[in-house]
């Protein structure tokens, strides 16, 4: 049942991509609405959080999600309000929902972006190596992790800079004729939260049992879920 339901939301994703497409041929400029963005988003967590149920059980489900979005929503509050990584930026109002001075949905995004590159990361270094868990193979696993989701915010962040969801104060070197640019320091702020989330989970679950060293289950919908981050 929890399969199908994971399939489900697969597909519902595969379809709100086409629809993205759809909508970036007719209008170029606007075709991320926050409406769609937020749908989307709300079923990339149940697909994380069902999936991660599935594979790992409760406990290193609700650890994992608590740290990465509690991670995640502090560094994104002390740099906008704080300067943290020597970084300052705005939110767009139009950003849907918000809490704490922060829009709600940058949290539960990057949750999902975390899990899925933890989860196939784990999948591809750690599967078939339960004799051979400990600190080494971790810090590698998890510095991976941390590269594939620093990899996807290079995408994200200058589209979002053209589609008016942030600006930064000051602009930056990457992308620097969109918007200004992206300031470097984002980028090695994500490297360092994710490596740091990836390695308490990774930790939890050695101790619990949720490290994921047999066949994982259905990892093809994780490939397949992240790719769906690029469309």
């Amino acid at each position: 049942m929890l399969i199908r339901v994971i399939t489900g939301v697969v597909v519902v994703q595969l379809i709100l991509s086409c629809l993205y497409l759809v909508k970036a041929a007719v209008w170029p400029v606007a075709f991320c609405g926050v409406e769609l963005v937020a749908i989307e988003l709300a079923l990339i967590a149940a697909f994380c959080l069902i999936h991660s149920y599935v594979t790992r059980g409760l406990f290193w489900t609700l650890f994992f999600f608590a740290v990465s979005f509690l991670l995640t929503f502090a560094s994104e509050y002390l740099s906008m309000y704080h300067g943290l990584w020597g970084l300052k930026y705005e939110y767009s109002r139009g950003m849907g929902r918000w809490i704490l001075g922060l829009p709600l949905m940058v949290a539960a995004a990057g949750y999902g972006i975390i899990y899925t590159s933890h989860a196939m990361t784990d999948w591809m270094l750690i599967r078939g190596k339960a004799e051979k868990t400990g600190p080494a193979l971790f810090l590698k696993a998890s510095v991976i992790t941390a590269l594939i989701v620093t990899a996807w915010d290079t995408m994200v962040d200058p589209l979002a800079v053209y589609l008016g969801w942030w600006t930064w104060e000051g602009g930056g070197a990457y992308c620097s004729e969109i918007g200004g640019g992206t300031p470097l320091a984002n980028y090695w702020g994500w490297f360092f939260i994710v490596l740091v989330v990836s390695m308490a989970g990774r930790s939890i679950g050695l101790k619990s049992g949720a490290v994921v060293t047999g066949g994982d289950a259905r990892p093809v919908l994780l490939v397949v879920l992240y790719s769906l981050w690029f469309t």
